[in-house]
């Protein structure tokens, strides 16, 4: 009757160290998934970042600069249609 009394008490303690066992790798593997989460929170932002200042200081000054390019380009077209208007007039 004792030895089936400790027998008990070792399968107790031996499942509540299980327990314990996987109850911390529980918190390790939501530990990791936080890091991950900040990981890619901090990826993704800096990402943002990126993008933003692609964005203004590359694409727009670029855009801008083009329809500049095609205003100019735009005006000497017109001077040169003007000029062979004038030239055949003469």
């Amino acid at each position: 009757m004792a030895e089936t009394g400790n027998d008990n008490f070792s399968q107790f303690y031996a499942f509540n160290d299980q327990q314990q066992q996987f109850n911390k790798q529980l918190m390790q593997d939501e530990n990791d998934r936080e890091v991950k989460r900040g990981y890619y929170y901090c990826l993704n932002s800096l990402l943002g970042i990126i993008l933003f200042v692609i964005i203004i200081f590359v694409l727009l000054p670029i855009i801008f600069y083009m329809e500049f390019v095609f205003f100019i380009f735009g005006s000497f077209v017109e001077i040169f249609k003007n000029i062979i208007k004038d030239s055949k007039k003469l």
